[in-house]
């Protein structure tokens, strides 16, 4: 089994209306695909994806307001083969 991917967001999980948060997803250095999503109506809506080689994705929302704040998981590929989710991360607008 793949390892479980972290997620964190900087500067932090609360966020002033208007302003950018910075998401990040922890795989493997083999990692080759990243995946961000959001919990909507008890399903995943995929946010973004990130292509090539790395250990650490990078994901940004621009604009935080009541549609971006929620609960995000992301996943790795790593060998034609998704990861687990990471834990839930609670983002909340202010």
């Amino acid at each position: 089994n793949l390892p479980s991917p972290t997620i964190s967001a900087t500067p932090g999980s609360l966020i002033p209306w208007n302003e950018s948060v910075k998401i990040l997803c922890g795989g493997t250095p083999e990692s080759y695909q990243y995946q961000l999503e959001i919990l909507g109506n008890s399903t995943y809506k995929v946010v973004d994806k990130k292509l090539g080689f790395q250990k650490t994705a990078e994901f940004v929302i621009k604009r935080m307001d009541t549609n971006t704040a929620g609960r995000y998981q992301c996943q790795y590929m790593k060998q034609h083969r998704w990861s687990v989710r990471s834990e839930a991360l609670e983002l909340v607008v202010t």
